[in-house]
Parts: C-alpha cells; structure tokens; sequence
C-alpha cells in the first residue's frame, strides 16, 4: 500500500465526548479524492491504525474529518499526543476500502459509537444536490450511553432538513438488542417511511461483534447478505 503514503497537518481539533475527539485533517501532497464510506490509515509510532473518513468528499477542498476514541485524554496517550502536539505533519495512507456509498432508493445505516464517522459521510454524499430528497434513509445509532451518540443533535439536525431520513437514536449495548426487539424498533421506522426491504442496501459501521450481531438480526426480517455493507465483511475482521 506503499502508494497511497500521504501526508497531512491537523488543522482542528474539538473534544465531542469523553475520550471522542472531531479531527480535521489538510491533505499537505497531492492524492485522489475518496469516496464516501472509505477509510485511511494513520501512523501512530510505529504501527498503523484506521480511521473512517468522516466526510463527504468536496470538490477542490483537501480538508479530512476524523472521529477519533482515545484510550486516555494526556500525553500518555501516543494517539492523544500525535493529533494534539506540535508535530506539523503526519503520515497517512489514504483513500483505503471498498465499502464505498452506492446509490440506492432506500438505504438502512446502522452505526455504533465511532461508527458514525463512515455513515455521517454516506449520508452527506447520498443528501448533496437537489435530487436526493426523494431517498428513503433510515438511520439507527446506538450507543450504551447517550454520550456515545456524541453528534445525536446534528444527526437530529441533518434529518429535520431532509424529509425523506428517519433518525432513531438507541441507547443500549448491542448484545442487549434482541431480534425481536430490533425488528420492533426497525420496522416501526421503516414502514412509516414506505422503506422497501426488498432492494434496500444497508451499510454497517462498528465493531466486528455489533457489526455481525446485527447482520444477524437484518438477515431474520429479510436482508439477504448481498443487501449488507461493512469494512467488516470486507476485510474480514
């Protein structure tokens, strides 16, 4: 992966919730755009770890958006220190991953904790221009606290400008979320908005135990597994 080696300044950097950071990275050489739902590697040390891309991809902007969960919020921290010392430039490799955004009528997105950063980009990607208001979204974020869902109000805020996207925030550990109670809390949003099981795509972001559970519980009201999207199926975490 020796080609994709970028490198890129942090240019901002917000505290969203204990230990979750809002990063904001400036391409410093010349690369090719991502695409929604794809990811970089980040060096830390010695060793490389990935981060979803956050963002829609603009054009002729370099900016990147990064959610990223330290281990501790000090110094001891090499990720805490990489992004918040005086370092100037840091190396990536980027854009990475196939679990890229795809057109599609209907789109379920699922997201768990940091999660969110990969279905935040899909959801600006699939709302940019004036033709995306008739795209039946449904998108379900759950979180084992409420500080988990750490941008809940811009999620809130992004679905109230756009008509055709249900938000449904759920506050529970994943391994507590039945197949019944799943397909309760689901379909009670999906139906409310005519969303079409049948052709539906539906991308997962999480943890590879979440990311699995569920496909499991989509798989019971109908999904077939070329209906399901993850960095998790892809990569084979």
């Amino acid at each position: 992966m020796s080609e994709n080696i970028s490198y890129a300044s942090v240019k901002g950097i917000n505290q969203v919730a204990d230990k979750v950071f809002r990063v904001y990275l400036a391409l410093e050489t010349a690369s090719k755009p991502h695409i929604a739902g794809q990811y970089l590697l980040l060096k830390i040390l010695d060793d490389w770890s990935a981060f979803s891309i956050a963002n829609a991809p603009l054009e002729g902007e370099s900016m990147i958006e990064l959610h990223v969960r330290v281990k501790e919020a000090t110094d001891e921290d090499p990720l805490y220190r990489l992004l918040t010392g005086e370092s100037s430039v840091i190396q990536i490799k980027y854009p990475l991953g196939a679990c890229c955004y795809q057109g599609a009528n209907d789109l379920l997105l699922v997201a768990g904790g940091t999660g969110f950063s990969q279905i935040k980009a899909i959801l600006e990607a699939r709302y940019a221009g004036a033709s995306s208001e008739d795209k039946n979204t449904v998108l379900v974020w759950l979180g084992k606290t409420a500080s988990d869902l750490y941008l809940s109000d811009w999620a809130e805020s992004f679905a109230k400008r756009h008509a055709a996207l249900r938000y449904c925030p759920l506050i529970i550990d994943h391994e507590q979320l039945s197949p019944a109670d799943f397909k309760q809390k689901f379909l009670s949003v999906a139906q409310s908005n005519n969303f079409q099981i049948e052709t539906a795509l539906a991308y997962l972001a999480g943890s590879p135990p979440m990311v699995k559970l569920l496909a499991e519980h989509l798989a019971s009201i109908g999904y077939l597994r070329s209906q399901l999207k993850s960095d998790v199926f892809d990569l084979n975490l």
